[in-house]
């Protein structure tokens, strides 16, 4: 009878570890400003930093976690974002420059990196600069200036 027992204890044990859930972690959402610094091609070299935010605003049936985002820093520079799970990407255009930024990961609630492309909306191939970037969230972006001489609109805001 006793041999039962502990058979039986070590068998409920093993289902009792076995059978707990996974708690994942909350994934931070993207919605707010974030300063961004761009690192250049080929060295990685730092480029400029503008201020973005992001403005939540479902642009596509099923993706609650999308919408609009804007520099303030470099004028005329904007377009959309999408967000799933912890990968983020957002897309735009500055006159005849398109632009997209994609994250490997969301780092945490206030820090961000990824890589980025710049190319001309013209022909589509040619490419005016590509990296890294990372970001880091801001209160707002009223009191943030971008790190290098931003180029008129339709320039390239990684300060290439």
């Amino acid at each position: 009878m006793q041999r039962t027992w502990k058979a039986g204890l070590l068998l409920a044990g093993g289902l009792m570890f076995t059978s707990l859930p996974a708690m994942a972690a909350p994934v931070p959402s993207i919605v707010g400003s974030w300063r961004v610094t761009f690192y250049l091609e080929p060295n990685h070299t730092v480029g400029a930093s503008q201020c973005v935010t992001f403005v939540q605003n479902p642009i596509q049936v099923g993706e609650p976690a999308s919408g609009r985002w804007f520099s303030t820093t470099f004028p005329g520079w904007q377009g959309k974002w999408i967000q799933e799970a912890d990968h983020v990407r957002w897309y735009g255009f500055t006159g005849s420059l398109a632009t997209a930024e994609s994250t490997g990961f969301t780092a945490s609630a206030n820090l961000i990196t990824g890589e980025f492309i710049h190319f001309s909306a013209a022909n589509g191939v040619t490419t005016s600069s590509s990296g890294a970037w990372s970001a880091t969230r801001v209160s707002s972006c009223a009191n943030v200036r971008a790190t290098t001489l931003t180029a008129p609109q339709g320039g390239d805001p990684s300060g290439k």
